[in-house]
């Protein structure tokens, strides 16, 4: 990077709290940034505001910067993190991107920083084609490029490893090049382009007679290219780093991506055509670190991509040409054979393949508390490629889908949906008994801190169950304790959303891990799908929306006898939590303003209950 080491004392001294030190540095930095911001945004009003408000967070935070030698790339991270979140603020208002470069700014940079290198034409030619890059990958071209970065400090800046850093500035020249040609400039003149801008978009002539791009600035390096021209998502990410091992088609990295892991990173191995996979794309198994019973899924095939973003913002989405649609429901197969995860333990396996018949043949994989990926893409002749990285790789330019800022947003969630999380009501009976509950429901991984699981569930007079994160719990009629279980266990049947399957799947694979059969029917509405639990006494129907993603009713059944049903209701979130009306101000409360339980802190089993909690209810042994 090409930082003038006098500006070393300076920033010491501003640190130190300096007031001249900082002024001088202030007059240093402001134009120096405002070119970098400015080529990044080819916008003279957005340059102006990113460039304020990252000096104003410079001076906030200037204690928390430790090297000094390292303070130009720290303020480039500031400015880019106040743009990507501009960007950020951007899709959720559903702005038009910029596409193109702004007019104001192409009339109004001096005309005589190029006069005697290019014609007008080739400038706008080049001005609009960086203007069509998508911010990431400007930024990228700016930090190699203009700024000098190392692709050690473009990876520190935009938050992805050494790699990540060279397969984006690779896509990025691959982009630009194919945007030049689109308007007759050779392939071969990339090199003058990007001179081209860089003098072009200098805050002066002095800074624009500094630019120049080698030969050496461009290089990535040859995996880097590898990965970034493999046209299959999933191969890019698997061959990224890996080296051919034998003629029996096995693919074995030669050591950790990045050193973030010992031993062999990448697996890559040939195998019979994996069922849950389209011939013509690929499937992705992504585990959050910390988070070993939450995935994020994404597919692809040569038309619509789908995706559960780590099941944020927009969750649940899937693309279709230029179009992003944002639904409630997690995706599940076509046929509704229960999905299979590739951590799935062998029991686990057998038991779902005895139900569906479905064997997609997935490699097993551990779960890691680091991260997960495990990508799965259809290769030559109907046979398949499975790869497994053992790191957090949602920074990673290759795992984030490259669509356009410009896409069209087609919001299809309902209320609860928007909010990540609902409360829930269950009315019904079981035998003679009435049953009432209430419960919240986080429907992305995203609501679970703030907006956690919780269930309170009364059984006639008899019986309460309770469960919070703090722990579940079973209660007499006299409020002693029956029984304890870890939070979480009485979800454990009735559905998980937040998980990243679909509920149909949750319940299905919750029945086989509890070895109980099950089977699968389509109602005739075309929307809902019921599951038949096939207990020993007892059998248990779920009816499950599945665009809703949740359940509406679960009946209870002996033999040709019904002897229970429970119905689902799922109030708005504004009839359950926020300030209260001025009619419960007068005392009469909301019909679903719930408080959330506390489970006592006496002690007791932490094991969860023996099979399924339902099955075992029905047949009166919950309490044995």
């Amino acid at each position: 990077m090409n930082v003038s080491r006098d500006h070393i004392p300076l920033v010491r001294q501003a640190r130190q709290g300096d007031a001249e030190a900082r002024g001088a540095l202030l007059r240093i930095v402001e134009p120096r940034l405002a070119q970098y911001v400015g080529r990044l945004t080819l916008d003279r009003d957005l340059t102006t505001d990113i460039v304020q408000e990252s000096i104003a967070e410079m001076l906030k935070i200037f204690p928390t910067l430790k090297d000094p030698e390292r303070f130009w790339c720290w303020l480039y991270t500031i400015a880019l993190n106040k743009l990507r979140m501009h960007y950020r603020q951007r899709w959720r208002r559903r702005e038009t991107s910029l596409t193109g470069v702004q007019e104001d700014w192409i009339e109004a940079r001096s005309q005589d920083v190029l006069a005697e290198l290019v014609a007008q034409e080739l400038k706008e030619i080049v001005l609009r084609a960086v203007g069509q890059l998508e911010p990431r990958q400007r930024a990228v071209l700016t930090m190699r490029c203009y700024e000098q970065m190392s692709y050690e400090q473009i990876a520190g800046a935009m938050g992805c490893s050494q790699l990540g850093a060279r397969v984006l500035f690779h896509r990025a020249k691959k982009t630009l090049t194919g945007l030049l040609r689109a308007h007759g400039i050779d392939k071969g003149a990339l090199a003058v382009a990007l001179l081209v801008f860089g003098k072009y978009s200098a805050a002066s002539e002095a800074a624009a007679a500094g630019v120049s791009i080698s030969a050496s600035t461009l290089r990535v390096g040859f995996w880097a290219t590898l990965a970034g021209t493999i046209a299959q998502p999933v191969v890019m990410a698997v061959l990224a780093g890996t080296v051919v091992a034998g003629a029996g088609g096995v693919f074995v990295a030669a050591g950790g991506l990045g050193d973030r892991t010992a031993g062999p990173a990448t697996v890559v191995a040939e195998g019979p055509r994996a069922r849950a996979v389209a011939p013509d794309g690929s499937c992705w198994y992504y585990y959050p670190p910390g988070r070993a019973d939450t995935v994020m899924i994404r597919t692809t095939d040569r038309t619509v991509a789908y995706s559960q973003w780590l099941q944020k913002e927009q969750a649940n989405y899937y693309r279709q040409g230029g179009t992003v649609y944002i639904r409630n429901h997690r995706q599940f197969a076509p046929d509704l054979s229960v999905w299979r995860l590739p951590t799935d333990p062998p029991a686990l396996r057998a038991f779902l393949t005895a139900q569906d018949g479905q064997d997609p043949d997935l490699d097993s994989v551990a779960a890691t508390p680091r991260g997960l990926l495990v990508a799965v893409a259809q290769a030559a002749e109907g046979r398949r490629r499975q790869a497994t990285l053992h790191y957090d790789v949602s920074m990673e330019d290759y795992f984030r889908h490259d669509w356009s800022l410009g896409a069209a947003i087609v919001d299809q969630r309902d209320d609860q949906h928007r909010a990540g999380w609902t409360c829930f009501t269950i009315r019904g009976h079981l035998g003679t008994e009435p049953i009432a509950g209430e419960g919240r429901l986080p429907l992305v991984a995203a609501a679970v801190r703030d907006h956690g699981p919780w269930l309170k569930l009364a059984v006639g007079n008899d019986l309460t169950l309770c469960d919070a994160p703090a722990g579940a719990e079973l209660r007499d009629r006299a409020g002693a304790l029956l029984a304890r279980y870890p939070g979480g266990s009485l979800f454990q049947g009735p559905g998980r959303p937040w998980s990243g399957l679909h509920t149909i799947d949750t319940i299905r694979r919750d029945a086989a891990r509890a070895g109980i059969a099950f089977t699968t029917r389509p109602a005739p509405d075309g929307q809902r799908v019921e599951i038949v639990l096939h207990g020993p006494q007892t059998r248990i129907t779920y009816r499950v929306h599945l665009y809703q993603d949740w359940i509406e009713t679960i009946v209870f059944g002996k033999e040709d006898a019904t002897i229970g049903e429970w119905t689902f209701s799922f109030p708005k979130p504004d009839e359950v939590e926020g300030p209260p009306t001025r009619k419960e101000a007068l005392g009469t409360p909301a019909p679903h303003r719930f408080p959330v339980p506390s489970p006592s802190h006496s002690r007791g089993p932490t094991s969860g209950p023996q099979g399924l909690w339902l099955l075992r209810l029905a047949e009166g042994s919950l309490t044995q």
